[in-house]
């Protein structure tokens, strides 16, 4: 039952290991898709992010889930086979003790406590083949318990070698996972910083083309202002020669000095 069990969850195991990739090539080729469209704005938005590290979260632990389970699994079965192959052992070794302990009180039996008329039915060939059906039986005994704990031994080594290639798998399974988080912490670090640098290039160019527009304005007004101070300081200019209706200035007579 613990095997079945243990088979089953490599099975989901495998089933999820397929999956998953699949389902992420998939997604990553609609994704790319649908960047150069108008419906970016519904996958690449915060709700998409936190829905998909959720969903690899989630996949994560169901795998860690599993194959924890299956390891425990294996341990179970090890014990198992170990506590079987114990018994198998013990039973094995009773019945080599009881087969050598037979054959020598049989050999003392039929030549010491066989009745008087029974000697030679014992020692004859109907004696012999009793005694070659007796051994086969126990011969077939005693290498059933021998198939059997080379089993378990065979069992056991196999149990214990998927132990660790299960233990091996999911060291590298944990670095990978490790590579790929780092990946993607990177990959948004430079994402972050992209869209960053591609938002202080738009401020700049907007400041720059408000700077522009404002220069461009104000040499303009500059222009505009420049006619209307010339005709203005033109029209206040005093006209050469005589103008008529006014005189000219008289001279101020001098006062003679008093002499002291």
């Amino acid at each position: 039952m613990a095997r079945t069990t243990r088979k089953i969850l490599e099975m989901a195991l495998v089933s999820l290991d397929t999956i998953r990739p699949a389902v992420s090539n998939k997604w990553d080729s609609t994704k790319s898709y649908i960047k150069d469209t108008r419906a970016r704005a519904l996958v690449f938005n915060p709700v998409v992010e936190k829905v998909e590290t959720a969903v690899a979260k989630a996949e994560r632990l169901l795998s860690s889930k599993l194959i924890s389970i299956r390891e425990r699994q294996i341990l179970a079965e090890v014990e198992y086979l170990e506590r079987e192959l114990y018994e198998a052992k013990k039973r094995l070794v009773a019945s080599k003790t009881l087969k050598s302990f037979g054959v020598t009180s049989w050999k003392y039996l039929k030549i010491e406590a066989v009745p008087p008329m029974t000697v030679n039915f014992f020692n004859g060939p109907t004696g012999r083949k009793m005694e070659a059906f007796v051994g086969k039986l126990t011969n077939g005994f005693i290498g059933a318990i021998q198939t059997r704990i080379k089993e378990i031994d065979q069992e056991e080594e196999r149990n214990r070698r998927e132990l660790a290639a299960a233990m091996k798998a999911r060291e590298a399974r944990l670095i990978a996972e490790a590579k790929k988080k780092e990946a993607e912490r990177l990959k948004a670090i430079a994402r972050k910083a992209a869209e960053a640098v591609k938002k202080a290039a738009a401020l700049a160019a907007k400041q720059k083309a408000e700077m522009e527009a404002t220069k461009a304005k104000e040499e303009k007004q500059t222009k505009t202002k420049k006619p209307k101070a010339k005709a203005k300081a033109k029209s206040k200019r005093k006209p050469k020669g005589k103008g008529k209706g006014k005189s000219k200035a008289k001279p101020r007579k001098r006062r003679p000095r008093k002499k002291k």
